[in-house]
């Protein structure tokens, strides 16, 4: 007969190898005729009766408290390292089936059809680990319970009731939305030409988009509520998501099961991440597990947790537009799980744990705190000419202007070359730069042969100016 499938969702801190989990899932399988999931616990997940789930306590989020010397099982002691710290007793439900060692010490719950070990077995590999794991499987094999079907039944209707609530609410902040922001964009393109031009580029989609929301406004909504709540159930039931709920205000957040990136024959793990799209489409992507050599939460997500989406950006907005949610999670699971080297905000190589990929374009300059400094482009001997003037952090500012050396007189660039106020009143009253008219000078280009201070604006400066240059 063949064996139903196993399916291990590994985390940043398992070091329990993969191969030897995997072997006694397979024993789990075969004995509940059914495929086996293996991850961490989570408090609010539902239940399947398609499926075994295992799921280990890791203490990263939740509270730890019992810590075992060692446990007792088959007549022999296994020693427990300190680090494989268990649940606290709060966490541990009443109702849940226990399995304890021969010493009576909790190793194992059993909820219907999730077993729980409530040690954080697997961030060791130790022989303690290994025996923990085989014992409680194969006690909680007769114990497994898959008679669900009202608590799934039940699980999804609160769900599917919550969702359209919360369902008709979105679509009502996102018509005032856009709304808002079509009458706004009218406007503007009634006052100057480019705007009409960019509202006549827009105006097909959003004229879509407000007829489409206006639609479901005006309708229970429902009929496509009920097809998003199956949706994202099958997007959940899928494991790119452990959790997706609407709060209160219509946002939707989602949080993703732990990301790996594939790249170069590199496997990159990069941990958890919450989604969170708000009706209004300003998507945000904060990363839940710490990423100690990078600065960035994602190499493709802003340190304020927006995201560079590129060339999904569009598809994205339609489907937000569209109140296609599940999609919407399942296009930005790909996009977390892939890797552009052309236009990162941080380098794959500063998320690799183990530091074994290095970018063959990685600047060895990144984390110098003289980078692209004056010292850095004229006195570092490690610089190669890799960084110039052009490159300078003090580039056009008042140190350029006033102190550097190499920009004395101004030889190699003038506070004016770029200066949007040029010939502006500031320009000759106020700048500092400016401040003899000895770089601009509003006579210069007068025509009147004689001005008074009643006319002229300059008048009154211009004697100032001329009486510090005698003096």
């Amino acid at each position: 007969m063949q064996i139903p499938d196993v399916i291990i969702e590994t985390w940043p801190n398992m070091v329990l190898p993969q191969s030897e989990v995997k072997a006694v899932l397979q024993y789990l399988a075969h004995k509940a005729k059914k495929p086996v999931t293996f991850r961490w616990y989570a408090e609010d997940e539902g239940y399947s009766d398609q499926s075994v789930s295992v799921r280990v306590f890791v203490n990263d989020d939740l509270a730890a408290t019992y810590n075992p010397s060692h446990v007792m099982i088959n007549g022999q002691s296994y020693a427990v390292a300190s680090v494989q710290r268990g649940m606290a007793a709060a966490l541990v439900r009443t109702e849940w089936t226990k399995i304890a060692d021969e010493e009576g010490q909790l190793i194992g719950c059993v909820d219907h059809n999730r077993i729980i070990l409530p040690l954080e077995i697997t961030v060791c590999d130790n022989d303690a680990a290994r025996a923990i794991l085989a014992y409680v499987v194969e006690k909680a094999v007769d114990l497994l319970d898959f008679d669900v079907a009202d608590m799934v039944r039940k699980r999804e209707e609160d769900f599917a009731r919550h969702f359209g609530e919360a369902f008709r609410k979105s679509v009502k902040t996102r018509l005032e939305s856009r709304q808002e922001e079509f009458d706004t964009r009218k406007r503007e393109a009634e006052q100057a030409y480019y705007s009409v031009l960019e509202f006549e580029r827009d105006r097909p989609v959003l004229e879509e988009e407000l007829a489409f929301l206006t639609g479901l406004a005006e309708k229970s909504c429902a009929r496509m509520a009920r097809r998003q709540v199956q949706a994202l159930l099958q997007v959940q039931s899928s494991g790119q998501y452990t959790h997706i709920a609407f709060d209160g205000e219509g946002v939707l957040r989602a949080t993703t099961a732990p990301v790996t990136i594939e790249h170069e024959g590199y496997e990159i793990p990069l941990g958890r991440y919450e989604v969170e799209i708000p009706a209004t489409g300003d998507i945000r992507i904060k990363a839940l597990d710490d990423h100690p050599n990078a600065d960035h939460p994602h190499p493709h997500v802003a340190h304020d947790n927006r995201p560079c989406l590129g060339n999904i950006s569009g598809d994205v907005a339609k489907l937000i537009g569209k109140m296609r949610y599940a999609e919407t999670l399942q296009l930005l699971h790909s996009f977390l799980s892939a890797y552009n080297p052309e236009n990162p905000y941080e380098k794959i190589g500063h998320f690799d744990p183990l530091g074994r990929y290095e970018d063959e374009e990685s600047d060895p300059c990144e984390d110098c705190d003289d980078k692209a400094s004056p010292y850095c482009i004229f006195g570092c001997e490690h610089n190669n000419e890799c960084y110039t003037c052009a490159d300078c952090y003090d580039l056009r500012a008042e140190y350029c202007f006033e102190e550097c050396e190499h920009n004395a007189d101004h030889e190699r660039f003038h506070p004016c070359e770029a200066c949007a106020r040029k010939g502006e009143e500031r320009c000759y009253l106020e700048c500092r730069y400016n401040k003899e008219w000895e770089l601009q000078n509003p006579c210069d280009a007068c025509e009147e042969e004689e001005c008074t201070h009643e006319e002229c604006p300059y008048f009154t400066r211009k004697k100032e100016t001329e009486h510090a240059q005698a003096t």
